[in-house]
């Protein structure tokens, strides 16, 4: 019986970034805060990072989940006090979604563990390393989301 063929290079390499995707999620969602999900930290981090309030509906987008979804993440980090809504000064029927002082201490702790958390790869794997993977997924991502339809990419970008 012949040796079934190898898969191409790209698929091989779509596996191993699911499997890292995986196992990496488990590892860092450990490292979260008591009570809290990666994808509530995901929302505390969004809004922490950019400095900046959004709609639910921005936030869905750009976690590329439903509506539905997200308005259920949202609403358990408002039980919790990380996040609250503002009346949206665009359109008074919308709110806006902010990360409250209470958000911004945990997503620092959430932080903080992540980097421990990290420092235990940096035997085999280093800065540029790092920096490079960054680059790669980042070029990948962008070329996915193209191909779904999220964004259109400008050229040299």
């Amino acid at each position: 019986m012949a040796d079934p063929p190898e898969d191409p290079i790209a698929v091989k390499a779509f596996m191993e970034v699911s499997i890292v995707a995986h196992l990496s999620d488990l590892l860092f969602a450990r490292q979260l805060p008591s009570g809290l999900t990666t994808a509530q930290f995901g929302v505390l981090n969004r809004l922490a990072r950019l400095n900046l309030s959004e709609t639910l509906g921005e936030v869905a987008s750009a976690f590329r989940v439903a509506p539905a979804t997200m308005s259920s993440t949202v609403e358990k980090l408002r039980s919790k006090g990380l996040v609250e809504l503002l009346p949206c000064p665009e359109d008074g029927r919308r709110k806006r979604l902010a990360i409250t002082p209470a958000g911004r201490t945990v997503r620092e702790e959430g932080i903080a563990a992540q980097v421990d958390l990290v420092a235990k790869f940096g035997s085999f794997v280093g800065e540029e390393e790092w920096q490079t993977l960054n680059t790669v997924l980042n070029q990948i991502r962008l070329q996915l989301e193209e191909a779904t339809g999220t964004i259109e990419l400008t050229p040299g970008k």
